[in-house]
């Protein structure tokens, strides 16, 4: 699955489709969708919630891990995908389309002009792959502070850990 031209994307994988009235639509890409599997449950903010970029707004749980949401922009929440509740698996079935997460009033339009193109997003996808197959595998790996409490099983995309099996608390 290739990411559509017509939005923006962030290094957490998220989406951003700026709509006609200015809101900006939001949801996951397909690379998280292929590491959550079936989902099972989504947590989003109410409408007029104030997020901010890089911030955590959300979880997307599967019947394996716990994904934690970035917003890629900051505003005000303005709207929720209903689908997210009564069929959560839609996040990862159809991530760019029904699988839609929720909508944003921009604070600050530039947020999203600073997010990566389609094809920006293609090669740092390929890169951040290319950079963990590179890595060192086993006990010998150096592991730094932010980093030390990685379990085995654990996935990391972006710099952001998805817990296999375990919820946050």
């Amino acid at each position: 699955m290739h990411p559509p031209p017509d939005r923006r994307y962030s290094r957490s994988h998220v989406w951003a489709l700026p709509g006609i009235q200015g809101d900006v639509r939001s949801g996951l890409t397909h690379v998280p969708g292929a590491f959550l599997g079936d989902v099972v449950s989504v947590e989003l903010p109410p409408p007029r919630t104030e997020v901010s970029a890089g911030e955590p707004i959300g979880l997307v749980e599967s019947t394996t891990t716990v994904f934690e949401l970035l917003s890629p922009l900051s505003g005000i929440v303005v709207a929720v995908n209903p689908e997210t509740e009564s069929a959560p698996r839609k996040v990862a079935e159809d991530p760019y389309g029904e699988g839609w997460l929720l909508s944003i009033r921009p604070a600050v339009r530039e947020e999203l002009d600073a997010l990566l193109t389609a094809g920006e997003y293609v090669r740092f996808v390929g890169e951040e792959q290319a950079s963990r197959s590179a890595e060192p595998k086993g006990p010998a790996m150096d592991v730094d502070e932010a980093s030390a409490d990685l379990q085995p099983g654990d996935l990391v995309l972006g710099g952001d850990r998805i817990e296999r099996g375990r919820r946050p608390d």
